[in-house]
């Protein structure tokens, strides 16, 4: 029994402009993914792995993420 796992789907998009003039839509980038929590007898372990889309050469994208300690 995994009563300590949990699980979601997320989508999630976003761009950063300095000025609203130079909004455009082409240039929101976004991702999917899933990711699991699992509360431990040490800690909280986290892990998520993400798809990119709509992503530029330029960008600095991460598929697996692992993170011990919280939730």
């Amino acid at each position: 029994e995994l009563k300590n796992l949990q699980s979601a789907f997320f989508v999630d998009f976003g761009k950063a402009y300095k000025d609203m003039e130079d909004f455009d839509i082409d240039e929101i980038r976004g991702s999917a993914g899933l990711s699991f929590s699992f509360l431990s007898p040490f800690g909280g372990i986290t892990i998520n792995f993400s798809v990119p889309f709509n992503d530029d050469e330029s960008d600095k994208t991460e598929g697996f993420q692992f993170r011990l300690g919280s939730l």
